[in-house]
């Protein structure tokens, strides 16, 4: 199993933390990810309809790692995590083939698609008051970008954003493209490689 070290900020102390990067996420990792991260995302979603309505209710309440666990049948795919104190703090589903850019400079060139990324529910600030740990999904864009250069793709990323988070790929200096029909209507966006050395060079932290 493939683990590099990352730091994180303890928001109770404002301290950095040692945690790692985990390249190989499996099944098992999400069966259990989501036995945690299910009940406490529901109980959000529950308590902030009860408070703002139905319209701030998390758009990803639904989401169920277990099921996406299959995915990584697939050598193509693979699932790259945080952990911190033994715990998963967030994670990504990629998939390194069979998508192209848009984005006319690099039309019809390889990148790394994010099927899905999420960070744990208290580190996730829709859904708690203060997060537990940050910047976890930064941290996850970094090994993103870092992956889509190992597998010879300089960076080049695309994903479609659930509208609650083209907030989070607009900071994180992505183009933001056309809704598309095929994804439920969603924004696609898309990372170059001169954005992703950008992102890398400066530390953005969304």
């Amino acid at each position: 199993m493939s683990r590099l070290k990352v730091m994180l900020t303890d928001e109770a102390t404002g301290q950095l933390v040692d945690a790692e990067l985990d390249l190989d996420v499996g099944p098992h990792d999400l069966d259990e990810l989501e036995k945690v991260w299910g009940p406490q995302r529901r109980e959000a979603a529950r308590r902030i309809a009860r408070e703002k309505g139905s319209h701030g209710v998390p758009q990803h309440w639904h989401w169920d790692w277990r099921g996406k666990g299959s995915l990584l049948r697939h050598p193509t795919y693979r699932c790259i995590g945080i952990r911190c104190q033994g715990e998963l703090q967030g994670i990504a589903l990629v998939d390194a083939d069979q998508h192209q850019a848009r984005i006319e400079a690099d039309r019809g060139k390889p990148l790394l698609y994010i099927e899905f990324l999420e960070v744990a529910p208290w580190n996730n600030s829709q859904l708690v008051d203060r997060r537990r740990y940050t910047p976890v999904g930064p941290r996850l864009m970094e090994a993103v970008i870092r992956y889509s250069e190992a597998e010879g793709y300089h960076g080049r990323i695309g994903l479609h954003a659930l509208p609650q988070s083209e907030r989070f790929y607009d900071r994180c200096g992505m183009t933001r493209m056309d809704r598309d029909a095929k994804k439920e209507n969603l924004v696609y966006y898309e990372m170059t490689r001169e954005q992703a050395s950008d992102f890398l060079t400066k530390g953005k932290r969304p």
